[in-house]
């Protein structure tokens, strides 16, 4: 990688001897000879695999190669160390892009110890001098894309050295998934908060996710991302006028829906059904009437609205499951169809209803509107899980007691609204420290031991999938 010393000595050179050449047409003017690269190494991943290398216990940024001059860079302040005064002009530019390949010559100008002002003074010359095109067209993409190459990158957007426009283009080399406008606008800062937030998440999670194809800027505050349920949702959608202190986690949080829907889907499913309980049955009357079942047994007998005595049948039964499953509503919703189960319903019906056990009537009762807000309260059944009803989904679900302590872990209510925003919010926790890119053992966040475990083995390094049990044995 070249040295800003020798930069500037070869450019004079060059000066020198295209002068010479002027003077002497008879003399040509070469460039000094520069020692054959050394290919980008592309940089270690947690993964498959994966081998600890020198490089890979280093801290993801692009190392100081103008280290010479200790001038400050004037208009510029830097907390830590000073930046270096780089001193660009169209000569060490010119020299740099025809000398250096392409990843060389961006972790020069990207270096970390330049200041914005220098960033943006070489990108400039670069484009003056019809180089930068060619040199970012050149460097290695996505997850070949080299470390410091990385860092270089993200230096150049976190210094404002190009507009919106052509972040949106760097942005693709980056990550391999196009940013674009749908409905929303993307701002620049936008761009760079989700670009700080992707560049520290694993290359399979993100480059190389095969579920996502776009980020996609909305209008409004939302975001949205893929479903493990319906592949043609693909993209991660992220409202234009979302709060900057709201885009880290919901990046994360929807790059968890990605990876929930990716090649690591039965794995997830898995864990998500088996172990820590957190699933549903169908909306349709069978998955009703299992559900029903399983928080409390049907009776025998049942009071008509005079007060009568009848036999509960399988009559009787398709009721009370209908009347279940229209208050559940069509899905798209967060409040039920109707105040209660039995409102708007035929005499008989009401007292069907509430002749029911109950902890059946109770369940829907402690499933209001935005339910999830209610978890702690949800009915618990015969096995001791807890059972609610999902508005947007139109399905019935359950958590078991494990899920308890994972939904306070994460800090937030919605991870109990369904499956998929309970993967997601314990990825967005697990993923939270940008540390862990470096070295994996600093991601976890405040998710419980055999969480963490499960991460590790199961979504960082990709392993076969195992029971908690025969992770344990492995950890």
């Amino acid at each position: 990688m070249p040295d800003q010393q020798q930069v500037i000595e070869e450019a004079a050179r060059l000066e020198e001897a295209e002068e010479a050449a002027h003077d002497d047409p008879g003399q040509e003017a070469t460039a000094p000879s520069v020692d054959a690269q050394a290919a980008d190494q592309v940089p270690p991943q947690p993964g498959p695999g994966s081998t600890a290398t020198e490089e890979s216990a280093q801290p993801a940024q692009a190392a100081p190669l103008f280290g010479k001059s200790k001038n400050k860079a004037k208009g510029n302040k830097k907390k830590g160390p000073a930046y270096v005064d780089k001193g660009w002009s169209d000569k060490s530019i010119k020299y740099l892009c025809t000398a250096y390949g392409a990843s060389d010559v961006m972790e020069t100008i990207g270096s970390t110890d330049s200041a914005p002002a220098d960033v943006k003074k070489a990108h400039d010359l670069m484009v003056a001098g019809n180089y930068w095109t060619t040199v970012t067209a050149g460097i290695p993409a996505g997850h070949n894309m080299a470390r410091r190459t990385r860092a270089a990158l993200y230096h150049v957007i976190d210094s404002n050295a190009v507009d919106v426009t052509e972040a949106k283009r760097l942005f693709q080399i980056r990550f391999q998934h196009a940013a674009v406008d749908s409905g929303g606008t993307w701002t620049y800062d936008n761009v760079r908060l989700v670009w700080k937030q992707l560049d520290v998440l694993p290359d399979a999670d993100v480059t190389q996710n095969t579920a996502l194809a776009t980020f996609q800027a909305i209008a409004g505050t939302g975001a949205f991302g893929p479903s493990w349920e319906n592949k043609a949702v693909n993209t991660i959608q992220m409202g234009e006028s979302r709060s900057a202190d709201a885009i880290p986690h919901a990046v994360r949080h929807e790059v968890g829906h990605a990876v929930h829907s990716d090649k690591l889907m039965g794995v997830v499913n898995q864990w998500l059904q088996n172990e820590v309980n957190v699933w549903f049955d169908q909306g349709n009357a069978a998955g009703i009437e299992n559900w029903l079942s399983n928080i409390a047994d049907f009776p025998d007998k049942w009071k008509d609205a005079k007060g009568a005595k009848k036999a509960f049948t399988a009559t009787e039964k398709a009721k009370v499951v209908a009347m279940v499953q229209s208050f559940l509503g069509g899905g798209s919703s967060w409040n039920p169809a109707r105040a209660t189960v039995d409102t708007g319903q035929p005499a008989d019906d009401a007292a069907l209803w509430k002749s029911m056990p109950a902890k059946m009537t109770n369940a829907p009762v402690q499933s209001p509107g935005y339910w999830y807000k209610n978890w702690k309260s949800f009915q618990k059944g015969k096995d001791g899980k807890r059972y609610f009803l999902n508005y947007w989904y139109a399905r019935p679900f359950y958590f078991g007691s494990t899920a308890d302590t994972i939904i306070k872990a994460t800090g937030d209510d919605y991870t109990a609204m369904s499956e998929k925003e309970f993967f997601a919010n314990c990825y967005a926790e697990y993923f939270e420290n940008p540390d862990g890119i470096n070295d994996s053992k600093k991601w976890g966040g405040k998710l419980p031991g055999d969480v963490k475990t499960f991460f590790d083995q199961m979504i960082v390094h990709q392993e076969p999938y195992k029971s908690a049990k025969d992770r344990k044995k492995n950890t």
